[in-house]
C-alpha cells in the first residue's frame, strides 16, 4: 500500500458564461464524496465558490482518476471533493 500523501490534482474549470437564477439549496458549500465506503481515498479543496455556472474537471496526477463536478456560482457550490484512489487498491 502506498503511504498517504496530499492529493496532486489538476483542477480546471469550464465557464458556461451564465449566471444562476435559482436560489441556493443550502449555505456554506457542499462536500462531494464519490469514494463512498472506500477507505483508500483522497480529499482536496476546490476553488470556492465558482464565479458562474460551469464544471470542474478534476484529475489525479498520481493515479489518473478523473471526475467532473458542476458549479452554479452560488454559496451551495462544491468546496471539496473526495474520491477513491486507484494506487491504494480501490479499483
Amino acid at each position: 500500500m502506498i503511504p498517504h500523501r496530499l492529493p496532486d490534482w489538476q483542477i480546471e474549470w469550464l465557464d458556461f458564461e451564465r449566471v444562476s437564477t435559482q436560489a441556493p439549496k443550502h449555505q456554506n458549500g457542499s462536500d462531494i464524496d464519490i469514494a463512498g465506503d472506500v477507505r483508500a481515498a483522497c480529499k482536496s479543496e476546490l476553488p470556492y465558490p465558482a464565479p458562474r455556472i460551469g464544471r470542474y474537471f478534476v484529475r489525479c496526477r498520481t493515479c489518473g482518476k478523473t471526475a467532473v463536478v458542476t458549479t452554479a456560482g452560488r454559496v451551495d457550490d462544491p468546496r471539496s471533493l473526495r474520491m477513491a484512489c486507484r494506487m491504494n487498491g480501490a479499483f
